[in-house]
């Protein structure tokens, strides 16, 4: 049997919110996180029932090996590429978070600390899921491979706007979001809170 591949929880979480339940839900209600053994090699069990439907779920996933390294910085892996998301879903996900953080921070009130965290918190995630595009980027390629795209929405993405897979353009992107996130610890001050809120609640 083999296991689809995490780096991180975070990745994990992410692919669930990526995979939602078949009435459309993404939510687990009483979530739990289980080691297991499969076919010999150590895994991580994910299961609970949809929030809305109260179907199981359940997602078991080959991780690195001994404890996760913990960080307060928003990381989905090292620099190996993500496995689990191909370079089109992670554009995606880093497009949603940006519209997301545009939603929480207009007319953000600088003294309500928790939309300050969540608005910070969207804006730190779409710059790391820019980062994960470039992992898929070969040394001195000019572009991400059409190979790497696996996924249905992937595909589509790359099918729609293969240019945006440029590494000029990825690169542009990137510094255009570092800037943000720049410009926004410089008018609010960074959150350096370790309980940052689920931005995947944005999306919803």
């Amino acid at each position: 049997m083999s296991l689809p591949y995490a780096r991180t929880f975070d990745e994990i979480y992410l692919y669930l919110d990526l995979r939602p339940c078949v009435c459309g839900e993404t939510q687990l209600d009483e979530r739990v996180s289980t080691s297991v053994v499969v076919d010999g090699e150590p895994a991580e069990r994910i299961s609970g029932q949809c929030a809305s439907c109260g179907r199981p779920r359940q997602f078991t996933f080959r991780m690195p090996p001994g404890p996760p390294e913990v960080s307060f910085e928003i990381s989905y892996g090292g620099d190996e590429p993500s496995r689990l998301l191909d370079p089109g879903e992670w554009l995606g996900v880093s497009e949603l978070y940006g519209v997301a953080a545009d939603e929480q921070t207009r007319d953000l009130d600088p003294a309500d600390d928790e939309a300050v965290t969540r608005a910070y918190y969207l804006l730190a995630s779409s710059l790391a899921a820019v980062d994960e595009v470039l992992k898929f980027l070969p040394a001195g390629a000019a572009e991400v491979p059409e190979g790497a795209f696996w996924s249905q929405a992937g595909r589509m993405v790359y099918e729609t706007s293969a240019e945006r897979f440029e590494r000029d353009r990825l690169t542009a992107e990137r510094a255009e979001i570092a800037d943000r996130v720049a410009e926004f610890e410089q008018r609010y001050g960074a959150s350096d809170d370790a309980d940052a809120p689920d931005a995947t609640a944005e999306r919803g």
